[in-house]
């Protein structure tokens, strides 16, 4: 990083950590035993210290066919279901609920060489479930943070609210439960990052809650994004909107992905981010 004259969080729109898989899902939970192998890149401690914070859902990190089925049954006798993440995938790419571990092997076997390379997480799987997105960024030596959601109607896109400060600001403008403990749980893995040596200047974390089977609720990290990702033009709007705007306290701003290249969008006053012949990116301040 020091190379191409990245120091510290303004250096950066995204974030410097030890290796890439760190900044993956991978990192965020436990083993399913201290003798379980695990790579070089992996820390324990970083995990454990959100394990004990219950900052993310039921589950375990694998790198081993033996440790998958040990972590899909530990989950089974948890009273949960169990869902399949490959590494390193982001979103909903490469997930699948796995019941058995015969349905378990057949998965891993589909792309047993990224397995054994990067591993994958078995985590608990959740029924009627809600998205909650919080984001932080630093620039040009100010704190911004938000707290967004996906929206699939009528196409992808993402809102969000967007404030000045870090977190803890964020959380003066928060009065829904399940959105501050969203924000806690997002704010115990940025800290976490923190203390491993981290240099974050911009992050978003995905939070899921909802039910499991008994119809407990649960909530938690999902995964980290420490790099410039879909929400980042709606982030970029609502920063002007701040900066131009002293005395506004927060924007609400949208962004929208869409493959048609449908005029609803610029009829609707959304302005176009990016433009390319597979996919327009579109933006636009809500209210502030």
């Amino acid at each position: 990083a020091h190379r191409y004259g990245i120091f510290d969080a303004d250096s950066i729109h995204g974030a410097i950590v030890s290796d890439p898989m760190q900044a993956e899902k991978g990192a965020l939970h436990l083993p399913v035993s201290p003798e379980a192998s695990v790579p070089p890149w992996y820390s324990r401690s970083f995990a454990q210290k959100l394990g004990e914070a219950a900052a993310v859902l039921p589950g375990f990190v694998v790198f081993t066919e033996e440790d998958a089925v040990v972590a899909l049954n530990q989950l089974k006798g948890d009273g949960y279901s169990a869902r399949f993440k490959k590494l390193p995938e982001s979103q909903t790419r490469g997930q699948y609920p796995v019941q058995t571990p015969d349905q378990l092997q057949e998965i891993i076997h589909k792309d047993l060489a990224t397995f054994l390379e990067c591993g994958a997480v078995i985590e608990a799987g959740l029924q009627d479930f809600t998205e909650i997105d919080l984001g932080y960024v630093r620039m040009d030596g100010e704190d911004y943070s938000w707290i967004g959601a996906p929206v699939n109607e009528p196409r992808f896109q993402t809102e969000l609210t967007v404030v000045r400060g870090d977190f803890g600001a964020l959380a003066a403008h928060l009065s829904n439960p399940n959105e501050l403990l969203a924000l806690r749980q997002a704010q115990t893995v940025f800290d976490t990052y923190g203390w491993s040596g981290a240099v974050i200047g911009r992050a978003v974390f995905d939070v899921l809650q909802g039910n499991v089977t008994d119809n407990t609720f649960v909530s938690g990290v999902v995964d980290p994004s420490l790099r410039i990702g879909g929400s980042t033009p709606a982030e970029l709007r609502a920063i002007e909107a701040l900066r131009e705007f002293p005395d506004i306290t927060k924007v609400h701003t949208c962004v929208a992905s869409d493959s048609t290249h449908s005029p609803e969008y610029k009829e609707n006053g959304y302005e176009v981010f990016a433009h390319n012949p597979a996919r327009d990116i579109y933006v636009k301040v809500i209210a502030a």
